[in-house]
C-alpha cells in the first residue's frame, strides 16, 4: 500500500534530514556508520576532493536533466564524465521519471536522495551516479534500501538496480545489482545501526562519522 510522503528537511552544510523535527540517518550514514564501506586507505585530501568533484558532476548531471544546463560554463577538468553521461543517455534513451527525490522509508527508519528512477524501454530502473573509481562492495546494499524505500512510499516496482560509473576520459561502466539477499542485509544494517544508537553503543558509528563526514 502507497505511503503518505512526509516532508523532509535537509540541511546541506551538514547532510543532515530531518522528519518532523527529528534527525533520521540516511541511507549512505548507515553504511559509513557501520564501516561497511573502507576509505581507510585513501588521505583524506582525496577522499574530500572525490567527494566535491561528485556533487559538482551529480549537479551537472541535474542541470542537463532538467534542461538548464549553461555547457560552457562547466569546469574544463569534469568535462569528460559529462560527456560520459551524455554518451549513457544517447545509448540508452532514459525517460526520468524522479531527479535528485528525497523519500523518507517510514516502515525502517532511514532517509535517503535517488539520484535517478527512470524508464529505460518498459522496465523502471533505479540509477546510482558515482565518479568514483573504486569499486564498493557496498553500493549494492545502498540500492537496496534505495529501491525498498522508494516501492513502500510509491507503491510501484523497481526492476533493476544499477550503478552508472562515470569516468574522466568520457566513458561509463554499468554494474548491475542482481542479488535478492542485498535487502536482507540492508535491512539487517539499519537495525544494527538503531539498535546500537538506542543502547548508547554508537561510539564507532560516531567515529566512523566523524572521520569521513560525508
Amino acid at each position: 500500500m502507497m505511503s503518505t510522503i512526509p516532508k523532509i528537511d535537509f540541511d546541506e552544510s551538514t547532510h543532515t534530514y530531518r522528519v518532523a523535527g527529528v534527525v533520521i540517518p540516511s541511507a549512505t550514514q548507515i553504511i559509513t556508520g557501520l564501516a561497511m564501506v573502507d576509505f581507510g586507505a585513501v588521505p583524506k585530501h582525496n577522499l574530500i576532493e572525490g567527494r566535491d568533484r561528485g556533487r559538482e558532476v551529480h549537479a551537472i548531471c541535474e542541470s542537463f536533466d532538467k534542461g538548464i544546463l549553461s555547457i560552457p560554463s562547466i569546469d574544463p577538468r569534469l568535462v569528460g564524465y559529462f560527456k560520459a553521461y551524455l554518451q549513457f543517455c544517447k545509448d540508452f534513451n532514459p525517460e526520468w521519471l524522479e531527479i535528485e527525490t528525497m523519500y523518507y522509508n517510514q516502515t525502517w527508519g532511514y532517509c535517503m536522495r535517488l539520484d535517478r528512477i527512470g524508464l529505460i524501454g518498459k522496465k523502471i530502473i533505479l540509477l546510482d551516479l558515482k565518479t568514483s573509481q573504486m569499486k564498493m562492495p557496498s553500493h549494492c546494499i545502498q540500492t537496496a534500501l534505495y529501491q525498498k524505500g522508494w516501492e513502500e512510499n510509491t507503491g510501484k516496482k523497481i526492476h533493476e538496480r544499477w550503478v552508472l560509473q562515470l569516468v574522466e576520459d568520457g566513458k561509463y561502466k554499468i554494474k548491475e545489482h542482481k542479488n535478492n539477499s542485498d535487502f536482507s542485509y540492508a535491512l539487517s544494517a539499519v537495525m544494527v545501526y538503531k539498535w546500537k544508537v538506542q543502547n548508547n553503543m554508537d561510539y564507532d558509528i560516531k567515529a566512523n562519522l566523524e572521520m569521513f563526514n560525508f
